[in-house]
């Protein structure tokens, strides 16, 4: 998510993805392989749901890198998609989703 103050921490810009979310009337979803393996990109497309986006409003666009393995490579990840499989450093993650809710 992004955020317009940039003097910001990425805690603090994190408490305020919920509210971004909320305001915003379409989700853009950059999406290459590695998109699927991180925390956050679930959190952040969870919190649109959550806050009422419509799957009509959200935008995935898929960013890959050259040649046909890589296409490969995004279908792989999101066909074998788990929020469980997701890796995140669980330390600061726990104390940035407790400081974001």
């Amino acid at each position: 998510a992004l955020s317009a103050d940039r003097s910001l921490r990425s805690h603090e810009q994190l408490e305020r993805v919920p509210v971004h979310l909320c305001r915003a009337s379409k989700l853009l979803v950059l999406a290459g392989p590695s998109t699927f393996d991180r925390l956050w990109c679930s959190l952040e497309i969870y919190c649109w749901f959550v806050t009422g986006g419509m799957l009509r409003d959200a935008v995935v666009l898929p960013v890959l890198g050259s040649g046909v393995a890589a296409a490969g490579d995004a279908v792989v990840a999101l066909d074998s998609y788990h929020v469980l499989l997701c890796t995140a450093d669980w330390d600061v993650a726990a104390r940035r989703i407790a400081r974001a809710f």
